[in-house]
């Protein structure tokens, strides 16, 4: 298992609409506004390091981003063969992967 960060109410609602919803990993081409491609879903290797990025973005305010709004949600995916350093200090999905609620 992997993590992932969502908007806490979109992220349960669409699980509840279809538990076997996926994290989108990376594409080709996905849609006009990624022309280069879409470089997959950013991923964390530890439930703590993703929530660390939540508590972070708390203390920074980051711009157009409301952090109390997300949560940590797991990837059923593994980081050594379904992740690449997409950006620096940053991973991405290499395939769709399954999203869990976590408790």
């Amino acid at each position: 298992m992997i993590y992932t960060i969502g908007n806490t109410d979109s992220y349960l609602k669409a699980l509840a609409d279809d538990p076997e919803l996926k994290k989108i990993g990376k594409r080709e081409q996905l849609l006009p506004q990624f022309p280069d491609g879409y470089p997959g879903g950013t991923v964390w290797q530890t439930r703590e390091e993703a929530q660390a990025y939540i508590d972070d973005a708390l203390q920074h305010e980051k711009p157009n981003w409301n952090p109390a709004k997300f949560s940590v949600f797991g990837i059923e995916a593994d980081w050594e063969k379904d992740t690449y350093a997409s950006e620096e200090n940053k991973r991405s999905l290499l395939r769709d992967a399954k999203i869990v609620k976590l408790d």
